[in-house]
């Protein structure tokens, strides 16, 4: 009896007290019995116990949030993965640690001391930098308490909300310029037709004049409709992986997309070059992909100068794992400050020329789409006044 005691109070929950009816007294007997009934409950909650640990231990760890356990000496109890790589630290490290010490952001030290200070919980949007860019975080930190409900610590969670801003940043964008685009040749529409109601129609050149206003007008707002609806039904198709994609050859792509572009490059008196292998493939969507290029070749060919040379390349990529199309023209070029949203919806550099050109705006959102459905991406290499080279890169 004395050992079987013993045995339980080191924790020893697995070996029961053998019980000798023969030898035992009823009341030793019945001793054993509940010693035993112990061990076989205590057993079972340190079995409970660390189940249901090990399950927090798998949540916490799964966890996309960052989340940081603080004590009330501004320590760190737990910090779970998302957060140490967040912050760039070692999970095993950082326990104990001041979290001034490893975490050197103003605003969430104020969040948490707020915490500590009035033991209700507190929100807000953080900015810090990560080393290579910026990140915005949504923080919540709540007072944690003990079993007499005394505040212990903090407990934060932050989730990265950097892209959701980006996507709303757009999406207001988006509909800012929608909007400006499309009223803006419906003012000009309106206003001279209002004009030719009252009283222009006894000029006869007046007249003429005002409609071929409204007739430029008016094919510049179905170009936008139209460049909307095409980029519409390439997301929508690439969504439901509706675009078929067939090994052919890339030459013959990129010369019906000159034959396109060839009167407005006798205009213009631009001359265009392929430089593409006649063996060379791809699997590809021929009209998306003749698409994209006349988009590029057009852009190439309106911003390049008179007697200047566009050459459309195609080779295969220095990784032998794709193939790249490039556009490069010796046009006006274009600031390093507006290349990284040249392809979003109605990014203009320069608005006024833009429009004066007759883009919609739309023209490079369309390639990214349709190089995305291809399963690749688009990039572009400028500098003022040395033009521009944008490739196409295509999985082979």
């Amino acid at each position: 009896m004395k050992r079987g005691a013993q045995r339980l109070a080191r924790g020893e929950t697995s070996q029961p007290i053998r019980i000798k009816d023969s030898t035992m007294s009823a009341e030793m007997a019945e001793l054993a019995r509940s010693l035993n009934e112990m061990a076989r409950q205590i057993n079972q909650r340190i079995q409970t116990i660390s189940r249901q640990h090990n399950e927090l231990e798998a949540v916490f760890g799964s966890m996309t949030e960052a989340v940081v356990a603080i004590d009330a000496e501004e320590c760190i109890i737990r910090m779970n993965r998302a957060a140490t790589r967040l912050f760039g630290l070692d999970q095993k490290a950082v326990k104990g640690k001041s979290i001034e010490g490893l975490i050197r952001n103003p605003d969430l030290l104020r969040l948490i001391r707020s915490v500590f200070e009035t033991n209700e919980p507190s929100e807000e949007e953080i900015n810090f930098f990560d080393g290579s860019h910026h990140v915005t975080l949504q923080a919540r930190a709540v007072a944690l308490h003990d079993s007499e409900n005394e505040s212990i610590g903090v407990l934060v969670v932050m989730t990265d909300v950097t892209r959701l801003n980006r996507l709303e940043n757009l999406r207001r964008d988006f509909v800012a310029n929608v909007s400006h685009e499309l009223k803006t040749p419906i003012t000009a529409i309106r206003g001279y037709v209002e004009t030719i109601l009252e009283g222009a129609l006894d000029s006869r050149e007046d007249t003429l004049r005002f409609l071929e206003i409204v007739k430029r007008q008016t094919t510049r707002l179905e170009a936008i409709i139209d460049d909307l609806l095409t980029l519409s039904r390439i997301e929508d198709r690439s969504s439901k992986d509706d675009i078929k994609l067939a090994r052919m050859r890339i030459r013959p792509v990129l010369e019906a997309a000159l034959q396109t572009c060839a009167v407005k490059a006798k205009e213009k008196d631009v001359v265009v070059e392929i430089d593409c292998h006649e063996s060379l493939e791809a699997r590809i969507n021929q009209p998306l992909l003749e698409q994209a290029v006349i988009n590029l070749l057009s852009n190439a060919i309106t911003y390049s100068p008179a007697g200047s040379t566009v050459w459309i390349r195609a080779r295969k990529s220095p990784d032998n794992e794709g193939v790249e199309i490039s556009v490069a023209d010796q046009g006006i070029g274009i600031a390093r400050e507006h290349q990284e949203r040249l392809f979003e919806r109605f990014y203009r550099c320069d608005k006024a020329r833009s429009r004066e050109q007759g883009g919609t705006g739309l023209g490079l959102a369309i390639v990214k789409h349709i190089a995305q459905s291809h399963g690749g991406s688009v990039t572009v290499s400028s500098s003022p006044g040395r033009g521009s080279v944008f490739t196409l890169k295509l999985k082979r």
